[in-house]
């Protein structure tokens, strides 16, 4: 007890010393004033007041510059790498208000409130710079060292040294990193640094040795301490002080050695610099992949950049990985990767010590079977002899099992199974595939797996194998989260063992009863034409994997079949409960194939169904194509396919709630149209651009959707739009450039002249929708709705006929000429341009969509 009294008294009086540590510090630059009413000081409050929620939503760090020439002002908000959201905007707030209270009219200032956060603004940009200061800012705690001061050294040396190497070594959105060592039983050296990402890693740590050294100058011997610059700050304490965290569960595999490589290198793949073209895009993807990956159910792909320079990713997170740590294994392992991997246009990281993969490449590898190379570790330790027949009995029966379940179609390729083979010892084994391969080739590559493992690992206690698409994980202790979900257990005696029921007199009248049954339940389905098992098993195989085989029009498939998020079958009596039974106050719109529902599940979540048309002689055939499409697509501006339904007579697809509605709604009511100021109606074009150019050129798939108007493009809440409705969309190859069909689909005044009138359709024909979509939201007019004669035209024929204007027409070519010259000052895309577009006289794949995503 008195020992215990003892440390927590020495704890209380680091705290009480090291108050002085946590003041803020703020410094106003002499390079100049501005008078408070000014253009610049204008400048400087309207940047400010940005900080705090951008950098509070952006991970913590944040750059913006507003203004022209003389008057621009450059600003940068970092928060402490353990700051939550809340306490980041808090501090940046903080620190502003201070800064503009102790610098009220210097055009330069910056300060650090109390370590937590860190806010600079000036006249000049700044970004990516070591800022120099003459003298940094230091500070110590007034307690000194009092023994083995030498001891200590030594080891506070060591830990400075390596929490500068892992600080150094972060990502472009955080350069962070803590560390710990004993220094006695009862004390503990704490140490933490940061520098603002936009640094280089070799800047970063320059600053941070420079800071190092620069402590060890004034406050050597001392119990703590902190220097801070303008680009990276040093704090040491006896006490923690700032958030420590449990890292990210890892597998743990007993007796694998620790120091097995968790990465891959590809050595002959080729070489780049951080400061190229394809470094550049490939830290794009690779910095917002965590989000990415744990946003879409555990796994992503990223394109970065175009031709040679182009980049690809993906990450897979464990199938029991929770949201939060499936972000945080991603984000270790890209952290790992840049730092091993740092040069290298190919690598890829392993799932035997952190449950995730990150591989990216400078080459397509999306959805390709690739079964070398092999990594592979074992367990020193053997099965024993006494037991390994049985051994070798039950794991052969749990490897068949396992790669079987794991290769069934499921959304994530996910499995995990256990076998006993004694009393007291049980098998433990987890495989799983990137879910962008064909049923057939994960269920190959799982196999070859097996193989490798019988011939470097058969009897041994624990290991893994991976390939490229593909890793099996086994153990004597369980390392994955067992779960009913999540687990088949393999006991013999319980499956085997044979159920006695015992006959009485009755049988054959229950028996005679039941066949009864049967035959007039068969004639009833017969009668009213309900082959409700039909309708149960397309739904079945078409998350499973099988295809049917009934009406060639509506067979799945197989290959098409998205895989790249969670995609479950809801039950009709919860959508039929959520809807009010498909009420009309419910009911949101009507659709060409039939009438879209709100509707909320019992845990409050709203969502929106589509209940195709019973009448629509489409019949499975639009439910095909968006369960394909839209479960396989995965983008911001793309609607989100939650589920679907095929029960009875119904076909449900369930999507999540736009609360907004669609675009037509305020383009074209009357009442509705003043709250798409430019700007929105600016972002809604470019987020629509987005969603095409993924459809056509960064998806694994090239998708001509055929049927873009302003219904079909949804606004979330944030007024962000999101491409919806898929029931016409066509695939393409990537070779493929154009289709045609004798069956014309769509909305006229939307649809291309080659396809409206020969059937001929491309990228080129969702580009035409474009661009008269478009010119709708610029207007605030309906294409064929649209007069300004007595004659009666579109808004597409009067935007082409260009020539000899009248007064109304040149005042209305004057104003979309003003937006545009506001939305894309660089761009020289103009009304007459955008007007030739739409006409299909000088119109080019995508060039409109890529110039209006450059503006």
């Amino acid at each position: 007890m008195w020992v215990k009294f003892t440390a927590l008294s020495s704890i209380l009086s680091h705290l009480l010393l090291s108050i002085s540590l946590v003041e803020a510090f703020i410094r106003c630059y002499d390079t100049g004033n501005f008078t408070i009413n000014s253009t610049y000081g204008k400048n400087r409050d309207l940047i400010l007041a940005s900080l705090p929620p951008n950098v509070s939503a952006k991970g913590g760090f944040f750059t913006a510059n507003v203004g022209q020439n003389a008057y621009k002002v450059y600003a940068l908000g970092m928060c402490r790498g353990d700051s939550s959201r809340d306490d980041c905007y808090k501090c940046v707030n903080s620190t502003i208000h201070d800064l503009k209270a102790n610098c009220p009219n210097q055009k330069e200032a910056l300060s650090w409130e109390g370590q937590p956060c860190h806010v600079h603004y000036a006249d000049r940009s700044f970004y990516g710079t070591l800022e120099e200061l003459g003298n940094p800012e230091a500070g110590y705690n007034t307690g000194d060292i009092k023994s083995n001061l030498t001891e200590f050294d030594t080891i506070w040396e060591s830990l400075m040294d390596t929490v500068v190497r892992n600080a150094s070594n972060g990502s472009s959105t955080l350069k962070y990193a803590t560390g710990e060592a004993d220094f006695t039983v009862f004390q503990t050296i704490y140490a933490l640094m940061q520098c603002t990402p936009d640094l280089s890693h070799e800047d970063c740590d320059s600053c941070l040795r420079q800071s190092v050294s620069n402590y060890e100058s004034c406050c050597h011997g001392k119990q703590g301490g902190y220097v801070t610059r303008p680009s990276c700050y040093f704090r040491w304490d006896l006490y923690p002080f700032y958030s420590i965290t449990t890292p990210s569960p890892s597998p743990d595999i007993k007796g694998i050695n620790l120091t097995y490589q968790s990465f891959r290198c590809y050595n002959d793949s080729g070489s780049f610099t951080t400061s190229s073209t394809y470094g550049k895009n490939l830290d794009h993807i690779l910095d917002s992949l965590p989000h990415n990956v744990s946003e879409n159910g555990g796994f992503y792909e990223a394109i970065g950049g175009q031709d040679s320079n182009k980049a690809y990713a993906l990450g897979m997170c464990r199938g029991d990985l929770s949201k939060g740590d499936c972000y945080r294994c991603v984000s270790s392992s890209v952290n790992d990767l840049r730092v091993k991997c740092s040069h290298w246009k190919e690598a890829v990281s392993l799932a035997v010590l952190r449950p995730c993969i990150v591989h990216y490449a400078n080459r397509t590898f999306f959805g390709n079977l690739e079964v070398e190379p092999t990594d592979a570790a074992h367990n020193n330790e053997s099965i024993k002899s006494d037991v390994l027949t049985k051994f070798e009995m039950a794991w052969d029966g749990l490897v068949v099992s396992l790669r079987r379940n794991a290769s069934n179609g499921s959304s994530k390729f996910y499995a995990t199974e256990e076998a006993k083979f004694t009393e007291s010892q049980t098998i433990y084994a987890l495989m799983q595939c990137t879910p962008d391969l064909s049923q057939e080739n994960c269920w190959t590559c799982l196999k070859r797996a097996t193989e490798t493992h019988n011939d470097c690992c058969r009897a041994k206690q624990g290991g893994f194998v991976q390939k490229p698409n593909c890793y099996f994980l086994w153990d004597l202790h369980p390392f994955y989260a067992l779960g009913p979900d999540n687990t088949f257990t393999k006991d013999e005696t319980k499956q085997n063992k044979p159920i006695w029921i015992p006959l009485g007199a009755s049988l054959s009248a229950t028996l005679g009863l039941a066949l009864f049954s049967a035959c007039g339940f068969f004639i009833w389905r017969r009668r009213n034409g309900q082959e409700d098992k039909g309708q149960e098993v397309r739904l079945l195989d078409l998350v499973m994997g099988s295809v049917p085989r009934g009406n060639s029009s509506e067979n799945f498939d197989l290959q098409n079949i998205g895989r790249s998020q969670e995609f479950p079958s809801i039950q009709l009596n919860i959508l039929q409960a959520a809807t009010n039974n498909f009420c009309d106050e419910n009911k949101l719109g009507q659709g060409g194939f039939g009438p879209v529902y709100k509707g909320t599940l019992a845990d409050g979540k709203e969502i929106a169904v589509k209940r195709l048309s019973r009448t629509s002689g489409q019949g499975l055939l639009e439910f095909k194509n968006e369960v394909m499409l839209i479960a396989k697509l995965q983008h911001r501006n793309l609607v989100r396919l939650l589920g679907c339904c095929l029960e009875k007579n119904e076909k449900l697809l369930v999507y999540e709630f736009m609360p907004n509605k669609s675009l037509d709604m305020f383009l074209f009511d009357s009442s509705l149209p003043a709250q798409l100021v430019w700007q929105k109606r600016f972002n809604i074009i470019k987020g629509t651009a987005r969603g095409i150019m993924y459809l056509h050129e960064d998806s694994r798939l090239r998708i001509i959707h055929r049927d873009l108007k302003a219904s079909n493009v949804l606004l979330d809440h944030e007024m962000n739009p999101k491409i919806s409705d898929f029931g016409m969309a066509k695939i393409f190859g990537r070779d493929q450039n154009e289709a045609n069909t004798n069956r014309v689909v769509g909305t006229y005044g939307y649809m291309a002249p080659e396809y409206a009138m020969e059937g001929l359709f491309s990228v080129k024909s969702d580009v035409f929708s474009f661009g008269v979509l478009l010119l709708e939201i610029i207007s605030g007019k309906r294409n064929n709705g649209f007069h300004l004669s007595e004659c009666g035209e579109s808004l597409l024929t009067f935007n082409c006929r260009r020539g000899n204007y009248g007064p109304k027409e040149k005042e209305w070519s004057y104003w979309i000429s003003i937006l545009l010259s506001r939305v894309c000052p660089m761009r020289c895309l103009n009304a007459s341009k955008l007007g030739y577009c739409a006409c299909n006289q000088i119109r080019q794949t995508d060039q409109l969509c890529q110039q209006w995503l450059q503006c």
